[in-house]
């Protein structure tokens, strides 16, 4: 079996930089660089709506929210732009420093036969204190069966937020 060894950061959010508060817990990043050199990444969050924000969220500027609600998406493609050569967590908490902010990196072992999504959602759930858990698609109809449109939203789909996942391989670094 490959070694391999993992550090992860959590992602945090601050709401107000002149009146600080308690931060809000987004989500984590998660890298695992194997004995082989091959390194890849996981990021993993919750993103607030804009239309429909978290209450942690009432009184952030338009600005600060457009940042928020993408953070996932943006993160991953800065992540990719420095290759495997270079050091992905000082890389991002460059960019990443005002108020969506990266935590110290910590170091973890990640058990055999567990995949990197999984052991980022477990991390998820430790970090924010709430399990990663993707809302269930309704299922498809049947012919000749009719199906009522809900009007309200299932009890697992979060109202003012944005869940993802989202794993992407950075190569294999020279020294690998």
């Amino acid at each position: 079996m490959t070694k391999s060894r993992a550090r992860w950061v959590g992602v945090e959010f601050q709401p107000d930089l002149t009146h600080p508060q308690k931060p809000v817990r987004l989500g984590l990043v998660l890298h695992e660089v194997k004995e082989t050199g091959e390194s890849s990444f996981v990021v993993i969050g919750r993103m607030p709506l804009l239309d429909s924000r978290p209450k942690e969220f009432e009184h952030t500027s338009r600005i600060v929210m457009e940042v928020a609600s993408k953070w996932v998406d943006v993160m991953v493609k800065q992540a990719l732009e420095g290759g495997a050569d270079n050091d992905l967590f000082s890389r991002l908490a460059d960019l990443w420093h005002w108020n969506l902010y990266l935590t110290t990196p910590a170091s973890i072992k990640i058990p055999a036969r567990t995949t990197l999504d999984d052991q980022a959602k477990a991390l998820f759930r430790r970090f924010v204190g709430e399990p990663f858990a993707m809302p269930s698609k309704p299922k498809a109809p049947r012919h000749g069966r009719r199906v009522s449109t809900p009007t309200t939203l299932p009890d697992d789909m979060p109202p003012a937020w944005l869940l993802e996942v989202m794993q992407r391989s950075l190569g294999v670094s020279a020294g690998g």
